[in-house]
């Protein structure tokens, strides 16, 4: 039982790591598409591209975690 917990508990803390890092990059990328909205759109379209690609990133580290779980 002690084996299990420290596994979920190492697990719960690669989410938390994942996610966090995946939303910190979602949010910067974000701010950076308001940004160059009016300046530069293709620099807009590209961190919303960059933005999506890791929202689906971040998806993907949370399937194959949450599966690691069961």
């Amino acid at each position: 039982e002690l084996a299990t917990a420290a596994e979920r508990n190492r697990l719960a803390r690669d989410i938390h790591d994942s996610l966090g890092h995946h939303l910190t990059v979602i949010a910067v990328q974000l701010e950076k598409a308001a940004a160059f909205r009016e300046r530069d759109p293709a620099a807009a379209d590209q961190a919303l591209a960059d933005a999506r690609l890791s929202t689906r990133h971040a998806l993907e580290d949370v399937r194959q975690s949450v599966g690691a779980l069961r």
